[in-house]
């Protein structure tokens, strides 16, 4: 809704973000206390399963999410473990963004 702070914390499709999307849930219940109305849409890409990740209320668990760049240019806030293409729409969507990048990946 309109009064929502919304996080997206996506982790592309390479399938080793588990540990990041786990670490955003579990903060999720601190992060809410202090923000009021917050929700967290994760969204683990074809190799997770959402349902191997723990539930929290107020966090949303998805394995795809159709034009994910259009909710990106929305969200409030972005958690990203991904590549070029989502960094430079996020940048030019003009939204905040934390970036995890993936070891070893280059």
């Amino acid at each position: 809704g309109p009064d929502e702070t919304v996080v997206i914390a996506a982790v592309g499709g390479s399938g080793v973000g588990a540990p990041l999307l786990r670490r955003i849930i579990d903060a999720h219940p601190l992060a809410a206390v202090a923000i009021p109305n917050l929700r967290t849409v994760v969204v683990t890409g074809p190799r997770l399963d959402p349902e191997a990740l723990p539930a929290a209320d107020g966090v949303e668990k998805r394995a795809y999410v159709p034009d994910l760049h259009r909710h990106l240019a929305a969200c409030d806030l972005a958690v990203v473990q991904g590549g070029l293409t989502t960094t430079m729409e996020l940048v030019a969507a003009r939204r905040p963004f934390l970036y995890f990048p993936l070891r070893h990946h280059f």
